[in-house]
């Protein structure tokens, strides 16, 4: 694509937009319990993602310097370092992360105990893995660190292109991704990790086959690998067909296609991203 501003306009995109998303960010700190706030939510929220969209639109029509690409991974980092100490109020996703892990600890099936079960009355004090994260905030540290782990494996892929700043911008300032990974710790994001390294891996090496990857959907994969697609083209293809036909639709569920939206840019997927806080 063609370089329409100078890096200069870039840089004060950068600046400004990181700003105000900052603010917005931490405008969501302030309100601590969202679930109580729901309406005031859903306007940071979606002023986030217009400040987004807009940011993306300039990033992509402007030249990549080496200093608007660190600061924009370096607010991206801030962004996630404000919604980390945040309760997580908007899922209680957390609280049965926190249950199955308490249970195993116990040497139990979690799937086969209730919570009402009497041999648990007295199980009052969390294992190592409680000891390790006590509270609901500390527990969403591995999804956060998941969350960290891409981000940092998409700058160092885009690092020195032409369009890096757009492609890295796609994902590390993604507002859904920062609130369902950071905010409210759903653990989707150890899996998107993983499938990213996996991409990552195949693209380095070609000669990886895309099918074990791939083989949850076997007749789209087989078409994807015999028509030798990008591996990333692939799985972004994959996980849109998964979740336009899912039963279920959470809002978690949308941040699987944003790694790959930084390869396929789509605008329609980005503005459904946005609008998942309307969900």
């Amino acid at each position: 694509m063609s370089r329409q501003f100078s890096a200069r306009v870039q840089l004060g995109c950068v600046i400004a937009a990181g700003a105000l998303l900052q603010a917005l960010y931490a405008g969501m700190h302030r309100l601590n319990d969202l679930k109580l706030y729901v309406v005031e939510f859903i306007a940071l929220a979606l002023g986030a993602g217009v400040v987004y969209l807009i940011s993306l639109c300039l990033l992509e029509h402007s030249c990549t310097t080496r200093l608007s690409y660190l600061l924009l991974l370096t607010a991206a980092i801030g962004f996630r370092l404000t919604l980390l100490p945040l309760e997580p109020s908007l899922s209680d996703d957390i609280h049965r992360y926190r249950w199955d892990g308490r249970i195993q600890n116990h040497g139990w099936n979690p799937y086969t105990v209730s919570g009402r079960d009497p041999r648990l009355a007295a199980q009052l004090v969390f294992r190592l893995t409680d000891k390790l994260l006590p509270g609901a905030a500390a527990f969403k540290l591995p999804f956060a660190l998941a969350d960290l782990l891409i981000l940092l494996l998409l700058a160092s892929e885009f690092r020195g292109t032409e369009d890096g700043a757009f492609r890295l911008a796609v994902y590390a300032w993604n507002p859904l991704v920062i609130v369902e990974y950071v905010g409210s710790a759903h653990n989707d994001a150890l899996a998107v990790a993983g499938v990213v390294a996996a991409v990552l891996i195949i693209r380095r090496h070609p000669a990886v086959s895309t099918i074990p990857l791939t083989a949850a959907a076997w007749g789209l994969a087989l078409w994807l690998a015999w028509k030798r697609a990008e591996p990333e083209r692939a799985v972004f293809l994959l996980f849109g067909t998964i979740l336009l036909f899912a039963p279920n639709g959470y809002s978690s569920y949308f941040t699987w296609v944003v790694p790959f939206l930084c390869y396929s840019p789509n605008a329609a997927w980005l503005l459904l991203t946005v609008l998942q806080f309307l969900s």
